[in-house]
């Protein structure tokens, strides 16, 4: 799914910076989502992929920097760093997710990411698309 606007944000993670909100970068705008038919949701280019069974086992990734910006610049794309600034790990199991999607003057989906002691909100936002109120909203779990 393309989107312009498209960001993660993270509100607590092990990093233990602040609030911060990771944009696409402007040549990735083609990769900011995607559905996987063997997984969830695939932000980017794998710099988050939520894996089928999350909640099961440590099928989830993230691979931060490829499509979207890194939370400070003497982070590298495929560092370690990246890899664990999400979650504390590479790969993990997440405790909850939730989608909510709105279509109203314009389209909105966010989806929240819970896994261990870190709470992260991603978003993607899309172009206008009519007057149709609230479309769908449903936990996932």
């Amino acid at each position: 799914m393309w989107s312009a606007r498209s960001f993660l944000f993270s509100i607590v993670n092990p990093a233990g910076i602040g609030p911060v909100k990771l944009n696409i970068r402007p040549e990735k705008t083609d990769k900011a989502l995607r559905q996987d038919p063997q997984s969830g949701p695939v932000f980017g280019e794998n710099d988050l992929y939520i894996g089928d069974g999350a909640d099961q086992s440590a099928v989830s990734f993230s691979d931060l920097g490829r499509a979207y910006e890194l939370p400070y610049n003497s982070l590298g794309a495929a560092e370690l760093d990246a890899r664990k600034f999400f979650a504390g790990s590479y790969k993990f199991i997440v405790d909850d997710i939730e989608v909510f999607y709105y279509t109203g003057k314009f389209s909105l989906t966010i989806v929240f990411v819970n896994a261990g002691d870190s709470l992260n909100v991603f978003l993607l936002t899309a172009q206008t698309v009519g007057n149709k109120g609230l479309d769908t909203q449903e936990r996932l779990h």
